[in-house]
């Protein structure tokens, strides 16, 4: 438990390499989408782990709870890294549909629990925060394992706690070697109420929290050109668009 700990400042600031065209329709709509954190496993197999766990419990459905529960748990992720070739790399593609492309978009921690907002609800005889903004913790993959078979005896009303444990907690690398903790990833969560909804909705969204967006230093100029004039057609300023100070 201690891998969940409140330990970004509110003035701290973060990153996200925004998909362009999630941007443009965020931008358009002011409604900002979480995924299940279920579907990350897709790129990552440790992902979701929370929902291999199993519970000797007299409860013969808690298997069935620990299911639901990951399946009503949503994120987003961000980063602390700004501009970094290795980044715009892994989460950037260009090519000629700029179906793939990212732009770096810049805010702080403050800013993102604005848009996600802050609650507790009381779940059995535990208090907890229903949205959360943190640090991921990198650990390896025996360590991830290893704890989540110690989680054999939690008590049931703990679940939904220990699944929101489980979302900060990555494995140090790919098995290809690529290293995951390069990314110093930050993670927004929040719980939904129906398990059926692959989106999780923030609507209304105040766009003017983004305080910079940075171009992918491979772009070619017309490229540029075009991401650049499309912001600003959303309503972003000029001013706070901007090339990025990497060369290629």
């Amino acid at each position: 438990m201690d891998w969940l700990r409140d330990e970004l400042r509110p003035e701290t600031i973060v990153y996200k390499y925004y998909p362009f065209i999630r941007l443009c329709n965020l931008l358009a709509t002011h409604e900002l989408s979480f995924q299940k954190v279920s579907a990350w496993k897709t790129t990552d197999p440790f992902e979701d782990i929370f929902r291999e766990c199993t519970l000797h419990s007299p409860d013969l459905i808690c298997a069935l709870h620990v299911s639901n529960f990951c399946d009503q748990l949503y994120g987003q992720s961000w980063t602390l890294q700004a501009d970094k070739m290795h980044m715009w790399k892994e989460f950037s593609i260009i090519d000629d549909s700029l179906e793939k492309v990212s732009v770096l978009v810049k805010t702080t921690v403050s800013d993102l629990q604005s848009i996600i907002g802050y609650s507790t609800v009381i779940n059995g005889y535990s208090f907890f925060n229903t949205r959360r903004v943190g640090k991921v913790s990198y650990l390896e993959q025996n360590e991830i394992i290893s704890w989540i078979e110690s989680l054999k005896n939690i008590n049931p009303t703990e679940i939904q706690q220990y699944a929101e444990v489980a979302a900060f907690i990555k494995r140090k690398k790919r098995n290809d070697g690529y290293d995951y903790s390069r990314e110093e990833e930050i993670r927004c969560l929040a719980w939904g109420e129906d398990e059926e909804k692959d989106l999780f909705i923030f609507k209304d969204v105040d766009t003017m929290v983004f305080s910079e967006y940075v171009l992918d230093p491979r772009l070619t100029r017309d490229q540029s050109i075009f991401v650049k004039e499309r912001l600003m057609e959303l309503g972003v300023d000029e001013k706070i668009i901007h090339p990025s100070h990497l060369t290629y």
